[in-house]
């Protein structure tokens, strides 16, 4: 049933004996020099994904799974052990959506997503002692879309997203949240606003300087935009714009 589909458990191989007859078949419609294989199945899994790649070739994903009756799960899965282990990190309500994970230099895997009951911003690691996953909470007072990570070389998380302000005409903004800050902790931080933003990206630079790019929209327009702390300091720029604004 779909209730059940919840809790089932893979095969060696990380796959269900449909998914395992499903990716001999995507093996023959590859591109040649490309692998298809299949990660998660059966249901409604896969969505908001994203990926990250160790030194050795090792794979990372976080996604979604909405095939549950009741929750909706954040999952991760990973090839670390030379095949295909599922993970299911957190399940207690509407988890899992916009995902971005990232590995720092020990391979350790840092996620940051959205709770879709409250708009939150949650992040989730194994990065700790003994390797156990640690849940984080953050923004809890307003609703949070949009989701990027970085780790710099120190293992220093850079979280940048979208996060809804309560003052009028500029509704919506960038936020970053990161626990390099000077204190011990995670600072957040607004850095720009408008109508809408959209659609955040986030690396981190020499010297550990953040960079983010991201959708800036107001009634009239949308831009691209970019914000970086390089100079020492917080600079937004805009990199281009359309002159047309689609909610």
């Amino acid at each position: 049933s779909e209730c059940t589909s919840l809790n089932k458990t893979p095969d060696s191989s990380g796959l269900g004996a449909e998914g395992a007859k499903q990716a001999e078949a995507e093996k023959s419609v590859a591109p040649e020099g490309w692998t298809i294989q299949t990660v998660d199945d059966p249901g409604d899994v896969g969505a908001y994904n994203s990926i990250a790649v160790t030194p050795a070739g090792k794979v990372h994903i976080s996604y979604h799974d909405n095939s549950g009756c009741k929750w909706r799960d954040l999952k991760y899965a990973t090839n670390q052990s030379g095949s295909w282990q599922i993970h299911r990190l957190d399940w207690y309500g509407y988890l899992g959506r916009n995902t971005s994970i990232a590995l720092d230099p020990n391979g350790s895997a840092h996620i940051a997503y959205i709770d879709n009951r409250f708009y939150d911003l949650l992040y989730i690691t194994n990065a700790t002692e003994g390797g156990g996953w640690q849940q984080f909470r953050f923004d809890t007072f307003s609703p949070c879309e949009d989701t990027s990570i970085a780790v710099d070389p120190n293992g220093k998380v850079h979280i940048s997203y979208k996060g809804m302000e309560w003052m009028y005409p500029y509704a919506i903004s960038l936020r970053y949240a990161t626990s390099a800050a000077e204190s011990e902790g995670w600072r957040n931080y607004s850095l720009d606003a408008g109508v809408d933003i959209r659609n955040t990206s986030i690396a981190v630079g020499s010297g550990n300087t953040v960079h983010i790019a991201y959708d800036w929209m107001e009634w009239s327009s949308s831009e691209v935009r970019y914000a970086s702390n390089a100079s020492g300091y917080w600079q937004v720029s805009t990199v281009g714009s359309s002159g047309v604004y689609d909610p």
